[in-house]
């Protein structure tokens, strides 16, 4: 369950989370944009399946479209 979980967020496969990878999933993660991730949020992140295993959804599509406003924001 936690090996496919960080699969999902790893967009890049290269076993590292980088803060961008990390941005992607708390952006995508946040529906609502209200700077915090409740449980459905997550849950909904992660392929909607509540049993455990977590799917790729949308995440690593969002690391690209984050990438960016790390890299401009120092």
């Amino acid at each position: 369950m936690l090996t496919k979980l960080f699969s999902a967020v790893d967009a890049d496969g290269d076993g590292h989370v980088t803060l961008t990878e990390f941005c992607a999933m708390f952006d995508t993660a946040d529906i609502d944009k209200d700077g915090e991730i409740d449980y459905n949020e997550f849950i909904h992140a992660f392929g909607g399946d509540i049993a455990g295993t977590a799917t790729s959804g949308s995440l690593p599509a969002a690391a690209a479209a984050c990438a960016g406003s790390w890299s401009q924001a120092g």
